[in-house]
């Protein structure tokens, strides 16, 4: 019954132990799951912020994007970041679409990798935690879920945008989730492996259970209480990272337990039975004697042991050893043990060694610093509130700046060494000091006359150095930079020419008011638009070209016509030139030029051009009508007989006479041949036309009873004359020959127009123009006959 309830509790501890060890890996896998989620997204947060989220606006997620250099920038970016986190597998750029898409915008992998992905291809598999980060804006970590490149965890971190709720983009991290899951198992290993050794011991104590009774168990009890205490003992020395030693003088055996591997390398059966020799021969023979020397004193002495070597291990690298030992055991007053402690202290040693480098590369660096520097401490009245500083000590570039030694200013305070009734800038000081925070400041030294910018940092406690440079070179260089950019900036806004400068895309990056001017548009439209969105596609390339030239061959152009186009739709001529603008390494970034409107002198010189015109044209009608007035002249001295002689004849001829009809004609052409040639007058300028009140009705009628009308039907027989004439129309000035002429042009012109035959209307109406007619000639509003 004993042995069973034995065994019914080393059942149920085993029990509670398969519980606890169960509850614990799951709580570790829990945790391990937590922090590696949470060091994820610090992660993606880090990474995040050395993205530069205007490099990212400049992005359209389309395949023009493999022409842009903020993608290569941004893509070089996430190559480095990528190859320095030996966990992440992927980096991306994720955007979101108008309709809903996710889209890449730029990948850490080259165009060779299977897992490439080019700008704006739609990520299929976008996860929702993916889509509730463009919603919500809240980082994130997703997974782990699959896609067509694997299986992986994700930190989703977005990038604002400047405005907007939504995010600009969302930054992506991949991490392979096998490699997730195996890093998860691998820190809950501990809790199952206790787990099982405490199975392992309670199967091993129920087997010593069954098969012991009360003597041998009282006899393992002991056994197991001394086992205890020299584990204990053991445990101890291990813990502090010691080697323990008893060391039999006359034998010259010692006896080693501890930290034995951890320290020499060895294990405890190697190092059994390695004596004193042993012990000289794994010390460095540069430290032999003096430790050897040090353990012999402390023999004569009978004094405690104490030397610092180094000490060969195993694999034959050398460690610093601190050895402390005490004697015990005497005999006869001859010391027989020494017992003691070897404890590894190369990390110490390293540290202290570093921190000695670190003091003189420091002592260097501040002696041989160009820059002035002082270290400064506080000075506090009585309720703890800093009255003034006093300089603890300067480096030789103080003393060079300021034209002040060394010893005349450390241990003073700055109102002696400054001389001054307040210490200069003590509020300054005071708030880096309380605050911790570094500051930056420019100042005027007001004895040397000299500007020095300065640089405050906290120091020790309590105190605060400071860095200063000399800048009054500088200062008058930037003064003269200012004034010369101010003159420059007067002359380019005092020039009636518009300059420019053009980034290589074509867009304006600078420009003055004489620019605005020609434009007619204020500068905040004017700003960043391209040349392309003022010109029409045909200037636009005459401008593309001219421009091509210039980043060829690096010469400017020559002065060159083009017409842009505003935006009210005006068009206006300009001559422009422009050359190139290089960088510091001597390439083009840009353009600049002057822009010129010559839309006026051009307007001038069409008005120029037409007046020659018509001045030749006048030129060449006065000699017309020089010789039209000499062929008038000698015309009507012939006509005069032809148009008066009818009239005497007709008065002498009866009524009935069949002469009167032919006489009456020759009359009338008479008349016709002196409208000629009064037309021939008017055209030298030697007569007036004739211009009466008349019925444009009565001059068509006149026209088609005329023997000119009976001529021409008799020339085209196939063609009818077709009038419709206005009973009502209103009667007009004019000269009736031209208006007969003009009729009988218009009928003659259209008849032969139809040698097959047809039909020729003459029709009349009033008509109302109520609005001006420009053509040959200005028609204004108002009743017309038609």
């Amino acid at each position: 019954p004993g042995a069973f309830r034995w065994i019914w509790l080393l059942g149920l501890m085993a029990a509670m132990v398969l519980l606890a060890g169960m509850g614990a890996t799951y709580w570790l896998a829990r945790s391990e799951y937590a922090r590696m989620r949470s060091e994820l997204l610090i992660q993606g947060r880090m990474v995040a912020e050395t993205i530069d989220s205007w490099r990212i606006e400049s992005l359209s997620g389309s395949a023009a994007d493999l022409q842009s250099l903020d993608y290569r920038r941004l893509k070089e970016h996430l190559k480095l970041l990528r190859s320095v986190n030996p966990y992440c597998r992927f980096m991306y750029l994720a955007g979101l679409k108008d309709d809903g898409a996710v889209v890449f915008l730029v990948d850490s992998e080259g165009p060779g990798s299977n897992h490439y992905s080019p700008p704006g291809q739609v990520y299929q598999e976008a996860s929702e935690a993916l889509r509730q980060v463009f919603a919500t804006g809240v980082e994130s970590v997703a997974g782990p879920a699959a896609d067509r490149w694997g299986s992986w965890v994700s930190a989703l971190v977005p990038l604002p945008a400047a405005k907007g709720l939504r995010p600009l983009a969302v930054l992506g991290m991949d991490i392979d989730a096998g490699q997730w899951t195996r890093k998860i198992y691998k820190n809950c290993l501990p809790a199952v492996a206790m787990t099982l050794l405490a199975l392992s011991g309670l199967a091993f104590l129920s087997v010593l259970l069954r098969r012991s009774d009360y003597a041998r168990r009282r006899i393992a009890a002991s056994e197991a209480r001394l086992a205890e205490s020299e584990e204990r003992y053991r445990i101890a020395a291990e813990n502090t990272g010691q080697v323990i030693y008893d060391y039999h003088l006359p034998s010259g055996e010692i006896r080693w337990s501890g930290a034995i591997e951890a320290v020499t390398g060895y294990s405890a059966q190697e190092l059994a039975g390695a004596d004193i020799r042993r012990w000289e021969e794994m010390i460095h023979p540069d430290d032999l004697g003096q430790a050897v020397a040090l353990l012999q004193q402390a023999v004569i002495t009978d004094s405690p042991y104490h030397a610092e070597y180094r000490l060969r291990r195993k694999d034959g690298a050398y460690v610093r050893i601190s050895d402390r030992g005490a004697f015990a055991g005497h005999v006869d007053h001859a010391v027989q043990r020494m017992i003691g402690a070897m404890q590894d202290v190369s990390q110490r040693y390293q540290a202290e060694e570093a921190l000695r480098r670190s003091e003189e590369c420091f002592r260097s660096l501040f002696s041989n610093m160009a820059e002035g520097v002082a270290l400064h401490e506080m000075v506090l009245d009585a309720s703890g509130n800093p009255v003034n500083y006093r300089i603890v000590d300067c480096n030789p570039g103080y003393e060079h700046i300021l034209e002040m030694k060394r010893d005349d200013v450390t241990g003073r305070l700055a109102t002696e060494v400054y001389a001054s009734d307040e210490p200069p800038h003590l509020k300054e000081y005071c708030r880096v000091v309380s605050s911790g925070v570094p500051s930056h400041m420019g100042i005027f030294f007001q004895p040397l006359g000299r500007h020095f910018e300065v640089s405050i940092a906290p120091w020790g406690r309590g105190g605060f150095a400071t860095i200063f440079t000399d800048v009054t070179e500088r200062k008058v260089a930037e003064e003269a930079l200012k004034s010369s950019e101010q003159k420059y900036r007067t002359i380019l806004e005092s020039i009636e020419e518009g300059y420019f400068e053009l980034d290589l895309r074509g867009s304006l990056v600078f420009f003055n008011t004489a620019l605005c001017r020609i434009m007619g548009l204020p500068a905040d439209q004017i700003a960043g638009i391209n040349y392309r969105e003022y010109t029409t596609p045909e200037t636009a390339e005459r401008m593309l070209q001219a421009f091509r030239r210039i980043y060829r061959t690096g010469t400017p152009s020559g002065l060159q016509d083009f017409e842009i186009v505003m935006r009210d739709g005006r068009s206006i001529a300009i001559d422009l030139a422009a050359s190139p603008i290089p960088d510091a390494d001597g390439k083009i970034s840009g353009f600049r030029g002057l822009v010129r409107d010559i839309s006026e002198r051009q307007r001038a010189e069409r008005q120029r051009q037409e007046l020659e015109e018509r001045l030749q044209r006048s030129q060449k009608m006065k000699a017309i009508g020089t010789l039209a007035g000499g062929v008038a002249h000698d015309l009507n001295n012939i006509l005069s007989g032809i148009v008066s002689y009818p009239d005497l004849l007709l008065m002498d001829l009866a009524p009935d006479s069949p002469l009167r009809k032919p006489i009456e004609t020759i009359r009338e052409s008479g008349n016709k041949a002196a409208a000629i040639v009064q037309d021939l007058l008017t055209l030298a300028r030697r007569g007036v036309s004739v211009s009466e009140v008349l019925n444009i009705n009565d001059i068509v009628l006149d026209f088609l009873r005329s023997p000119e009308c009976g001529k021409l039907k008799s020339f085209h027989p196939l063609v009818a004359i077709v009038t419709r004439l206005d009973d009502h129309l209103l009667n007009t000035m004019g000269s009736p020959v031209h208006l007969a002429k003009t009729i009988m042009n218009l009928v003659s012109n259209a008849a032969e127009a139809m040698p097959d035959g047809g039909t020729i209307r003459i029709s009349t109406r009033n008509t109302y123009v109520d609005q001006p007619i420009k053509g040959y000639d200005h028609v204004a509003e108002g009743d017309y006959a038609v």
